[in-house]
C-alpha cells in the first residue's frame, strides 16, 4: 500500500500525489515536469540537461576523461534530485493552481485513493467504537 495526498479543484476535480520518491520524474525529468503542465520546472530541468552535456562535450573535445564522468555523474545527481523533489513540486503546483488538500489517504494506487477520499467518513468506524 502507497500513501497518497489528495487535493481537489472545484472545477478540476481530484489528484492524487504519491508519498516518497517519484519515478517518472526520475527516469523522464524535464519530460515529466512538462507533461505535468509544469513549465518552469521542466525548463530549468532541460536547461540544466543541456547546459551539462555541452560541458561534457567540451571535455570530449580536449580528451578529458575526469571531466566526462563528472559531468555524467552530475546529470545522474540531477535525475536523482528530480525523483526526490518530483512529489513536492507536484503538490506545490496543485497549491499554487487552487487546489485544496483533502487528505492522506492509503491505497494501492491513485484511483483507489481518490475513490476512497470521495466516501463518507464514518467517525464511529475510525474510534473503533460501537453503538449499542
Amino acid at each position: 500500500m502507497k500513501r497518497f495526498d489528495i487535493y481537489e479543484h472545484s472545477v478540476y476535480g481530484m489528484r492524487a500525489v504519491n508519498r516518497g520518491i517519484n519515478w517518472p520524474a526520475f527516469f523522464f525529468c524535464w519530460i515529466w515536469a512538462m507533461v505535468k503542465k509544469m513549465w518552469a520546472v521542466g525548463f530549468s530541468l532541460l536547461g540544466l540537461l543541456v547546459l551539462f552535456v555541452m560541458i561534457e562535450e567540451f571535455f570530449f573535445y580536449y580528451a578529458n576523461m575526469g571531466g566526462i564522468y563528472f559531468m555524467w555523474a552530475m546529470q545522474l545527481a540531477l535525475f536523482l534530485y528530480a525523483g526526490a523533489k518530483g512529489n513536492d513540486w507536484r503538490r506545490g503546483y496543485l497549491r499554487k493552481c487552487g487546489f485544496q488538500y483533502i487528505a492522506n489517504i492509503e491505497a494501492a494506487n491513485p484511483d483507489a485513493a481518490m475513490t476512497a477520499a470521495k466516501q463518507p467518513v464514518n467517525e464511529d468506524a475510525q474510534e473503533g467504537t460501537t453503538k449499542g
